[in-house]
């Protein structure tokens, strides 16, 4: 009777160790799922990013913008695109590398919306774009 009490007490440690182990396996598997999940930002949102002075900071995330993109979303006038180079330091003909940072002053800008796909990509160059919203 004794042995069978001893079994049946291991059967019980042994059970609530494999619960256990179970446990913190769900439990740290589901925490490593989380970190991975990427980030509810669009791309889009990310885009932007608005200083105390109420100038912006125009990141670059598609392929093929350049000043003259930026200049004519933000500011509406395309006119503006030498200004914008210059106080970036930047040749205003050519295609920024992603990741580039562009201030666009507060005094130029008529939207803080960020650049859409729409104004960038093949149809852009065929010139069936939006102007930038006011």
């Amino acid at each position: 009777m004794f042995a069978l009490r001893r079994n049946m007490h291991c059967g019980r440690v042994f059970f609530r160790q494999i619960f256990v182990f179970c446990f913190t396996a769900m439990l740290l598997g589901g925490c490593v799922v989380l970190e991975k999940l990427p980030s509810r930002q669009s791309k889009e949102e990310k885009q932007v990013e608005v200083l105390t002075s109420g100038d912006i900071i125009h990141r670059v995330t598609y392929q093929g913008e350049n000043v003259g993109t930026i200049a004519r979303w933000y500011t509406g006038d395309i006119s503006n695109t030498g200004r914008i180079a210059r106080i970036n330091d930047l040749n205003e003909h050519n295609a920024l590398p992603l990741g580039s940072r562009v201030r666009i002053p507060r005094y130029l800008l008529t939207t803080n919306l960020p650049l859409p796909y729409a104004q960038v990509g093949p149809q852009a160059e065929s010139g069936a774009t939006t102007s930038s919203p006011k």
